[in-house]
């Protein structure tokens, strides 16, 4: 898994979920920064690491990718991971697009965009998701870019009622990070809370969020709803070869301060 960011570190954890008892897998995280999770607070970087010793893991930090082979990641140091397959969650790569369309000043660059998403480049252009770039950087995150659509549609209305156009206010949210079945994490500023429990929760927000992009309709409207809660909690509760002790991590609670 190249990348210990948020998707890198979810992304993990569904892979030990399904596949830690496998004695043939091992797996490798590459992240260029000094720790995981880079952009939070470095207790939850501690409690990974904890989580993974005695798992078939091995966690490379300050370790940047040179190249990625179809059987091999390539380390800027010279030294090769043997892979068989590999999870980029590296960052993303601005759309050719955007230089083609002159929306950005260079192919390494996002497009530039007023504090109402009208792009700096064309007035009658908006810009919303990881494609906006602000003069301060806003994290590439799914809620950001909801917002922002809503944002840039009102935005539209407005221009064709002759209004102003009004500016995106960034809505501060926690961020709630799983890691598998095995733990999750509410990160607010240097405060976390962590606990299994909170998948709950992580899976309420985006069941919500779906509904809202893609409400059901029809007779088998409910059906669909009893499913997607259902899966949620399947997967929350999912009980092993140790009921009792599955049951109690699943409800042990712990605040870290960093």
């Amino acid at each position: 898994v190249v990348g210990g960011g948020l998707e890198g570190i979810e992304a993990l954890g569904e892979v030990l979920r399904r596949f830690r008892g496998c004695r043939q897998i091992r797996v490798e995280l590459v992240e260029a920064s000094a720790r995981l999770l880079p952009e939070g607070p470095a207790a939850v970087d501690s409690a990974l690491r904890r989580h993974v010793e005695t798992m078939p893991v091995t966690v490379h930090t300050s370790a940047r990718v040179a190249k990625v082979t179809p059987r091999s990641v390539v380390l800027a140091s010279g030294r090769r991971l043997r892979s068989d397959l590999t999870i980029w969650t590296g960052g993303a790569r601005p759309a050719a697009l955007l230089l083609a369309s002159g929306l950005a000043e260079s192919s390494q660059t996002w497009s530039p965009v007023q504090p109402t998403l009208f792009s700096r480049a064309y007035d009658n252009v908006l810009v919303a998701g990881d494609a906006a770039a602000f003069p301060t950087p806003l994290p590439k995150q799914a809620y950001h870019a909801i917002d922002m659509g809503r944002c840039a549609a009102s935005n539209v209305l407005r221009r064709l009622q002759g209004k102003s156009a009004q500016q995106f206010q960034p809505s501060p949210k926690p961020m709630l990070l799983a890691f598998g079945d095995i733990d999750t994490y509410l990160v607010s500023g240097a405060r976390v809370i962590a606990s299994p429990l909170l998948a709950a929760a992580k899976e309420a927000v985006f069941q919500a969020t779906m509904l809202g992009l893609d409400p059901p309709h029809g007779l088998g409207a409910i059906g669909r709803l009893q499913e997607r809660g259902g899966s949620g909690l399947a997967r929350l509760f999912a009980v092993g070869d140790e009921p009792w002790t599955d049951l109690a991590r699943t409800l042990s609670v712990r605040i870290d301060a960093s």
